[in-house]
């Protein structure tokens, strides 16, 4: 089966969902830049989830804390 190509988009989307869903659900949502995930279908690169954090927090759509050094550089180029 092919791999399809995953949007910035899609990513945003299923990282609101994913945090939506675990408020609902009194869970916590992690996500891991350390590695790929396998979501939507296809392999979600660190790089790629940094860009969606970092759009929704510009958007105000979410808010993200890390601790010092945590994330530099990660999505950036």
């Amino acid at each position: 089966m092919e791999k399809k190509e995953i949007t910035q988009k899609e990513v945003e989307d299923y990282i609101l969902k994913g945090m939506t869903d675990a408020l609902l659900n009194e869970k916590i949502f992690t996500v891991d830049f350390t590695k790929p995930i396998e979501a939507l279908g296809g392999k979600v690169k660190p790089t790629m989830l940094a860009d969606a954090l970092r759009n929704l927090q510009e958007a105000k759509m979410i808010n993200v804390r890390m601790p010092n050094g945590a994330g530099q550089g990660i999505g950036k180029d």
